[in-house]
């Protein structure tokens, strides 16, 4: 099942993603060279995926298809080498947070 996200969810999203990397130790996030640096794809295997393009024009939507999670989980895992630190993965999230805040609705 695909959903669209409004930009107010995406905004939401990414708050709740950089609360959640400021707050728990074990939540880490991953930057690859193999993924354009416009595109967010984030996927926990047992949970879902959620792609997300940060310029205009910006797209966001959710799957839940078990499939297709472990699909995307598994390209993040083979194309993704090393971890971001905490702090830079933090800054890097807030700026597309500004990005996404300034796009008009």
């Amino acid at each position: 099942m695909e959903q669209q996200l409004s930009p107010g969810e995406t905004v939401l999203f990414f708050e709740h993603v950089q609360k959640r990397l400021k707050k728990d130790p074990h939540f880490l996030i991953r930057f690859s060279g193999q993924v354009p640096d416009n595109i967010i794809l984030v996927a926990q295997e047992s949970s879902g995926a959620f792609l997300c393009r940060a310029s205009a024009p910006y797209t966001s939507f959710y799957v839940q298809e078990p499939g297709m999670t472990a699909s995307f989980y598994e390209y993040l895992f083979r194309h993704t080498f090393g971890r971001t630190g905490r702090e830079e993965s933090i800054e890097v999230l807030g700026r597309y947070l500004e990005a996404l805040r300034e796009q008009p609705r």
